[in-house]
């Protein structure tokens, strides 16, 4: 499944090569033998030559975030959650990977982090599924 994935995800993102630089995955929400983010942000990289890093950590342990519907609430849960890198970041143009859009809290507690403390100079996003809030 996830070469079918990829090669969607290079087809849409190929006339876009040319704003992106770096490709960075949202860090996991658990531990896995296998972390499926990773397997698709390093497969598109590898097909468009664009470079990858893991530069984004998770600096605390959250709360599931599955059985919580209010986006707020999210967003407040994961408020200051996020580290990176800012040494592989800076000045760089930066594609977010992430499998699942929800409320944005996850993307947008990242794309501050990357912004604010990485000093990337752009933050794209590309998620593979999106799913409602039912808010």
């Amino acid at each position: 499944m996830a070469p079918l994935i990829i090669g969607a995800a290079v087809g849409f993102l190929t006339p876009h090569r040319h704003k992106i630089d770096l490709i960075v995955p949202v860090p996991p929400s658990s531990v896995r033998a296998m972390q499926p983010v990773e397997t698709l942000a390093t497969g598109i990289a590898e097909s468009l030559d664009i470079q990858f890093q893991d530069c984004v950590i998770k600096e605390r342990t959250t709360p599931a975030l599955k059985a919580v519907d209010d986006p707020d609430e999210r967003r407040r849960i994961l408020k200051g959650a996020f580290a990176v890198r800012s040494n592989l970041t800076e000045g760089r143009n930066v594609l977010i990977v992430d499998d699942l859009f929800r409320s944005g809290a996850t993307a947008g507690e990242v794309a501050e982090t990357l912004k604010r403390h990485g000093r990337a100079a752009s933050v794209r996003l590309l998620t593979i599924t999106c799913t409602r809030s039912r808010r």
